[in-house]
C-alpha cells in the first residue's frame, strides 16, 4: 500500500513539474524573442544617431562603437540593419546626412566585443570594423 501512494505522489510531482515547464517555456520563448528585437531597435537606432551626429561635426571627428559579442550582422548605408541571432532583425531610417556615406557590412564576433570606428573627413563618413 505504501509503494501505491509513492507511486501516485511521484507521478503527481512529474505531471507538475512537466506542466510547470510548458507554461514557463511558453511565456519565455516570446519576452526573449522581443528582448533581441529591442536589443536589435537600440543598436540601430544608436548606430543611425552616431552618424547623424558626425555629419554636423567638424572634420577629424571620430566615434568608437562596440558590438555584442554575440551572433550578428551590421547594414550601414541609407538605412541601418541590424540582426542578431535567428532572424531577428530592426531597420531604421532615421540617417539624415548629406554627407557621402558608402554601403558597409559587419559580422559580430560571438568569442569578444567588435569595435566600429566611424570617422568624418572630407565631407565623408568612413566606417572601420
Amino acid at each position: 500500500m505504501e509503494d501505491y501512494w509513492a507511486d501516485i505522489i511521484v507521478s503527481l510531482a512529474v505531471v507538475l513539474i512537466v506542466v510547470g515547464f510548458f507554461i514557463w517555456s511558453g511565456t519565455i520563448g516570446p519576452s526573449l524573442d522581443e528582448q533581441l528585437r529591442g536589443q536589435a531597435a537600440l543598436n540601430a537606432q544608436q548606430i543611425a544617431g552616431i552618424i547623424n551626429v558626425l555629419q554636423a561635426s567638424p572634420s577629424g571627428t571620430t566615434h568608437a562603437y562596440h558590438l555584442p559579442a554575440r551572433e550578428c550582422k551590421v547594414k550601414i548605408g541609407i538605412q541601418v540593419n541590424f540582426s542578431i541571432d535567428e532572424g531577428v532583425s530592426h531597420v531604421t531610417d532615421y540617417i539624415r546626412t548629406p554627407a557621402a556615406l558608402e554601403q558597409y557590412e559587419f559580422d559580430c564576433d560571438e568569442q569578444r566585443e567588435k569595435t566600429l570606428t566611424f570617422s568624418r573627413a572630407d565631407g565623408r563618413i568612413t566606417i572601420q570594423g
